[in-house]
């Protein structure tokens, strides 16, 4: 139901930008090219972009929700109608987080100075 809108593209297109997202994702899962490099010479992680499936962006969404990163909840929240595991992420990490994830707003609390 996701990938609907994306039918109206062509599909070489879809799949470009798919695989970009996964090389980008690892990237940040890795937390550099050299690491990122190092990871892919893992076989299940070369499987991965080829295949198509979007295992290592959701994982990208899930570790920018565990570093509390703007939009991480929302990306989780998201993956989270395709699969259960990134609502476990989402309960886990705060309130607050899940808040954010489901389109509500919550500011940061301040701390009063003595």
């Amino acid at each position: 139901m996701l990938w609907a809108p994306l039918s109206l593209l062509p599909v070489d297109l879809v799949v470009a930008a798919v695989l970009v997202a996964q090389i980008l994702a690892l990237r940040y899962v890795a937390d550099s090219w050299r690491a990122a490099a190092i990871v892919s010479a893992v076989p299940f992680v070369t499987g991965e972009p080829a295949a198509g499936n979007v295992n290592i962006v959701m994982a990208a969404a899930i570790l920018a929700a565990a570093r509390n990163r703007p939009g991480g909840g929302a990306a989780v929240a998201l993956f989270g109608l395709a699969k259960v595991a990134p609502f476990a992420v989402l309960a886990v990490a705060s309130r607050r987080t899940y808040a954010r994830g489901c389109g509500g707003t919550s500011r940061p609390r301040t701390t009063r100075s003595r």
